[in-house]
């Protein structure tokens, strides 16, 4: 802390990557800092540091960078990188205002100095009050601007632009959808298996249904459950219907986006578990492959490439990022999840009553850090495949809702 301190505090221009690259360098250094330092954070009201911040970025524009206290008082410390944080997020967005969508997410938010992204807002974050005026760093750190490191232990975060029809909807709401009457057909070998065909007659039907209802809800996104839709019957399904939809409806009531389930693609060691994720015109704007593979008693090990990327998706107002099932419920060491500063978590999911247990653990762990997860997910459990559940973001200690399929597969929150 000291070394950057000491080399911030001789800097003297407020260029563009000057001022980013000393503020994720100023955040880094908090979201690292550990347990103590965040609870001492949040003895720090909100209208105080607001003031301060002020005090501090008139000095940032008049070239003193100088931010350490006198003493070595760790209140004190922590007081001053919080309000250094503060002000140069406001300086930046002064410098650099949203003025309209990257190039490229990817390169055009990445401040390779600290090897973290530095995303801007649309409009800026309003603090959650917390107790007494308070809360902690990752609900209030910085309101101009969103900032995720582009590595989280071994998993690699990569960002898609999505610019987003629905930003400017202050009601978020969710849409889940699964299957009535669906089975799994799996291919078993030497202690694994993986999915081959979909027990399901009515498929196509479902998914044109669910788009009808996903547009008439007006929903910010819809989301399938794991291995629920093979590339050329339920995807291709899902591609045509939206695009259907989009060629008649009017835009605004249009999904800004859609979680097609996912299926297992590839061959032999390629194979991957994959789900894509559609824009409101059924075009494909990322796709996220599983991590963590499923072991069972009776199938084995589930067959999959494991792969270690997290994709986000940054609209103008939301980042959300996506799991699939095993990934948002082991709790094993480097699990990027709990750590991973965005807004909502969309999870496609396969199995039974333990495994939303596990899904809603993992859930209300993230939530006080202020990201939403969104899980749904269709039960295999039972002999006729006729329930799944959906968990859904802002209740406080996580809630999953059992669906009975049988009075229809279509619900928002």
């Amino acid at each position: 802390m000291n070394e950057i301190a000491a080399a911030q505090s001789r800097l003297t221009d407020q260029e563009f990557t000057t001022v980013r690259a000393a503020l994720a360098e100023a955040y880094k250094l908090m979201a690292k800092a550990g347990a103590r330092p965040d609870d001492l954070y949040s003895r720090i009201s909100e209208l105080h540091l607001q003031v301060m911040a002020t005090d501090a970025c008139d000095a940032l524009v008049s070239g003193d960078w100088q931010w350490l206290p006198p003493t070595g008082d760790i209140q004190a410390v922590v007081t001053s990188l919080a309000v250094r944080i503060r002000a140069l997020d406001h300086l930046l967005t002064v410098i650099a205002p949203h003025n309209g969508p990257p190039v490229n997410a990817q390169t055009d938010y990445l401040c390779g100095k600290t090897n973290w992204f530095v995303i801007p807002r649309l409009t800026a974050r309003v603090p959650r009050p917390g107790h007494g005026g308070r809360a902690s760093f990752s609900q209030r750190g910085t309101l101009c601007h969103r900032l995720l490191p582009r590595m989280i232990g071994s998993y690699e975060i990569t960002l898609t632009f999505l610019p987003d029809i629905r930003c400017f909807d202050p009601n978020l709401i969710l849409g889940s959808a699964m299957f009535e009457d669906f089975g799994l057909n799996y291919h078993i070998e030497s202690g694994t298996f993986h999915a081959i065909g979909i027990q399901c007659d009515t498929s196509a039907q479902q998914i044109g249904a669910a788009i009808g209802k996903a547009t008439a809800a007006r929903c910010y996104c819809v989301a399938w459950p794991e291995l629920t839709m093979r590339r050329d019957v339920e995807l291709q399904a899902l591609i045509d219907g939206l695009k259907a939809i989009a060629r008649s409806a009017a835009q605004n009531g249009l999904p800004a986006f859609t979680l097609a389930g996912s299926w297992h693609v590839g061959e032999d060691e390629q194979r991957r578990n994959v789900a894509p994720v559609l824009d409101a015109y059924g075009e494909t704007l990322l796709e996220h492959s599983k991590a963590r593979a499923y072991s069972d008693n009776e199938y084995g090990l589930e067959a999959i490439y494991s792969d270690y990327r997290i994709p986000v998706l940054v609209t103008q107002d939301r980042l959300v990022a996506f799991a699939i099932c095993k990934d948002f419920c082991d709790t094993r060491s480097g699990i990027p999840y709990p750590v991973l500063n965005v807004d909502l978590i969309v999870v496609g999911s396969i199995g039974n009553e333990q495994t939303m247990a596990s899904h809603r653990a993992m859930a209300t762990r993230i939530e006080p850090s202020g990201t939403g997860a969104f899980v749904v997910q269709q039960d295999l459990e039972t002999a006729t495949g006729k329930t799944g559940w959906v968990s859904r973001p802002g209740s406080g200690i996580a809630k999953a809702d059992l669906v009975d399929l049988r009075r229809g597969a279509w619900s928002v929150a």
